[in-house]
């Protein structure tokens, strides 16, 4: 945007219960400002837990199908031995995220399961649905339907798998935005990671993404990371990741890349 100024944006601040019973049961209901349920990365989305720099191409902060920002709502998990379940309604999807100030909020739902096959090696699924537009959006086009009767689906896929020094991790998800004024935006994206520590403080990291959608050019990213810890407040990541098409308008070129995560008092702080 033209100008300067500072924004400051809350992406999670929530009161919440939660209760355990067993060894393997668990229970939470939380309310407030929360990050999507939906897909897999966004347990991760902490610089200090994404072993690689960037984020998948259906995460980002504006004009993705799955924002990294928070969103007004609620939320329950429950897990019961190997299955874990989770439901969410927001305020608007995560497609398009509204503040609770903003105009045209239409509550949108969440929800997703997995099942932990054997410690280590877990797979999931995860769905979201509801409007997705507003009136000011981009786009939402001359003659259009009123934003809340459009609606946004999204299916999801993911596996992780951890075993020695590896760490494995994919996501496959499909999205389909309805309009009646022009034809129906539909896109794929997925993506395909691995981690290799070979040391207590040395590890290696690999991200493979693709997007295809039915209106823009697809989009292909590859990134790969050096990562270290000179100590356990802090992790120094140098990487390189070369793109074919663009993301944002921005064509996605090669870049090198250096991103510092530390902790000062208790506080996280990220350079990149």
């Amino acid at each position: 945007m033209q100008g300067y100024g500072a924004e400051l944006d809350v992406i999670q601040a929530y009161v919440g219960y939660e209760r355990f019973w067993g060894t393997r049961n668990y229970f939470s209901f939380k309310a407030g400002q929360l990050t999507s349920a939906f897909g897999s990365f966004l347990l991760r989305y902490d610089d200090d837990a994404n072993p690689l720099i960037d984020v998948p191409l259906s995460y980002g902060y504006y004009y993705a199908p799955v924002t990294t920002l928070g969103l007004p709502g609620a939320q329950a998990d429950l897990v019961l031995g190997r299955f874990d379940l989770r439901a969410q309604f927001t305020n608007s999807s995560p497609a398009n995220r509204r503040g609770l100030f903003d105009s045209d909020q239409y509550g949108g739902w969440t929800g997703g399961a997995g099942y932990t096959i054997i410690q280590g090696l877990r797979v999931g699924v995860s769905t979201v649905r509801g409007p997705y537009l507003h009136r000011e959006s981009r786009f939402f086009f001359p003659g259009e339907s009123r934003p809340k009767d459009l609606l946004s689906t999204g299916y999801g896929l993911d596996v992780e798998f951890a075993r020695g020094h590896w760490n494995l991790r994919a996501e496959w998800q499909r999205f389909h935005n309805e309009y009646d004024a022009i034809p129906a935006f539909n896109q794929r994206t997925g993506y395909a990671e691995a981690k290799y520590a070979f040391h207590p403080r040395w590890y290696v990291a690999a991200r493979t993404n693709h997007a295809r959608n039915s209106r823009r050019a697809s989009q292909d990213l590859y990134e790969v990371v050096v990562g270290y810890r000179p100590n356990r407040r802090q992790l120094l990541k140098l990487g390189y990741q070369k793109g074919r098409g663009q993301r944002d308008g921005v064509p996605l070129a090669a870049v090198l890349g250096a991103q510092l995560v530390t902790q000062i008092g208790g506080i996280g702080a990220v350079w990149d």
